[in-house]
């Protein structure tokens, strides 16, 4: 297979093989491998710090961890071909996610082993999942060391035709490129905050979703900056207009069908959906540690901004963390809010399958919709509603993940205490700064 590989990447004129993966801060990172030494590489993998793994977003450093992560040894990076993808605005070099492995083994650490472990734990239940996302990111003008939000590339309003012609070009090279990968394209607009846009994606299998995440950001922010533009997915780069989501769609299905929808039953909902959303519902809080990992995170989540600030779920709510999308009376998935894209996408969607499942194993029930806004309700009406705030601090997050020992668990001690620390020293450094200073300090790094 290999020889094949190597042969179909010599035609197409490659020169380099990046060897990627995403650390804990959802830094995507990569080791470029020349094609005459994919050989090598393909066989013992490419050498990796443990120390990876406990690196934050503000600094190349190692934080302090309580499981021993240091520049004391090595993991290796070994390519699953079957995630191979050309980069066409990059011709001479492919791409290739990895997972670590350790003395032949799946590292424990490894975000991409979580999720597989998660997919595996849902199918042997007999669920299988499909996941969509939809991308929010601002371009601006002026790519430099120094960029701020103050250049954004229109000043238009959501879903305003103008902002479509005013950066046609780099959207048409960016979904010929998506195109290219194939990465379908379902929408795309123009969000409310300037220079804001929204590209939606088609559903797909869950570990080609997170990998379709790396691939989409890193294209983005690549032909961005070719056309002389600096493309940032950071949640809330503007203080006073909305953020910017990741949206993440997901349906359940059997045998090749979706098995989300059931009109025989309350909602229109089949009981694996209800207890799905349940479990997603009930460990929300503690999940948004893991989907909206960034202190920058928590300030999108305001009541009336379509952000998700309450724990509810409802139809065809936009203001709901949860929102059942797809046809009247024919749910065929759900909406999370609460995600966005500091997150790493095979930590996140893991969690999320993790919750789920855990709904769905316990037959836990999932209470009524709530179909109007939740922040135009009295603390008493959601109160009665078991509709909830969620955090709205990192801090708060962190609270909640730490307590969760379902989630825990199901990352693994390691895995967990890795994350953790990772996170409390984001949270450590970035509360400290000012709004401007932790703009400046994560607009480049999503």
């Amino acid at each position: 297979m290999l020889e094949q590989i190597k042969e179909k990447l010599t035609r197409a004129g490659i020169q380099f093989v990046r060897f990627q993966y995403c650390d804990n801060a959802n830094i995507v990172r990569a080791k470029a491998v020349p094609i005459d030494r994919l050989e090598h590489f393909s066989q013992y993998g490419v050498g990796l710090t443990k120390a990876a793994q406990a690196q934050p977003a503000m600094f190349d450093t190692v934080v302090a961890n309580p499981v021993g992560l240091s520049p004391v040894g090595e993991v290796r990076l070994m390519p699953d071909w079957s995630s191979l993808q050309l980069l066409p605005y990059s011709t001479k070099h492919a791409s290739v996610m990895c997972a670590m492995h350790d003395q032949g083994a799946m590292w424990e650490y490894c975000p991409r082993g979580f999720l597989n472990k998660m997919v595996a734990m849902a199918k042997d239940a007999g669920i299988e999942l499909k996941m969509g996302q939809e991308f929010e990111f601002i371009l601006l003008k002026h790519a430099s060391e120094e960029c701020t939000p103050s250049q954004p590339s229109d000043s238009c309003i959501y879903a305003e035709s103008m902002a479509l012609d005013l950066s046609a070009d780099i959207l048409e090279r960016i979904t010929e490129s998506l195109s290219a990968q194939d990465i379908g394209v379902n929408l795309v607009h123009a969000e409310s905050a300037p220079g804001q846009f929204e590209i939606s994606l088609q559903h797909t299998d869950v570990l080609q979703c997170a990998d379709q995440n790396v691939w989409f950001r890193q294209t983005v922010k690549a032909i961005a900056a070719q056309s002389g533009f600096v493309a940032s997915f950071l949640p809330k780069p503007y203080e006073e207009s909305a953020g910017s989501g990741c949206h993440l769609n997901v349906s359940l299905w059997r045998k090749g069908k979706n098995i989300f929808c059931d009109p025989s039953k309350q909602y229109a909902l089949s009981e694996e959906a209800q207890c799905f959303m349940a479990g997603v519902l009930c460990h929300l809080p503690a999940i948004m540690a893991v989907t909206a990992p960034s202190v920058n995170s928590y300030r999108r989540f305001l009541p009336h901004y379509w952000s998700g600030a309450f724990g509810s779920w409802g139809e065809q709510n936009r203001e709901a963390a949860l929102r059942l999308a797809g046809f009247d009376q024919s749910p065929t998935r759900f909406e999370l809010k609460t995600m966005d894209a500091s997150a790493n996408p095979y930590l996140a969607l893991g969690v999320v399958i993790a919750a789920g499942m855990d709904g769905v194993v316990n037959k836990m029930q999932l209470p009524p919709p709530c179909n109007q806004d939740p922040g135009l309700l009295s603390e008493q009406q959601r109160k009665q509603r078991n509709i909830y705030r969620l955090p709205t601090t990192l801090f708060e997050a962190l609270a909640e993940y730490k307590s969760n020992d379902m989630l825990k668990a199901s990352m693994g001690e390691n895995l967990q205490q890795a994350f953790q620390s990772v996170r409390q020293a984001e949270w450590d450094y970035i509360s400290g700064l000012s709004f401007d200073e932790e703009v400046k300090l994560l607009l480049n790094r999503y």
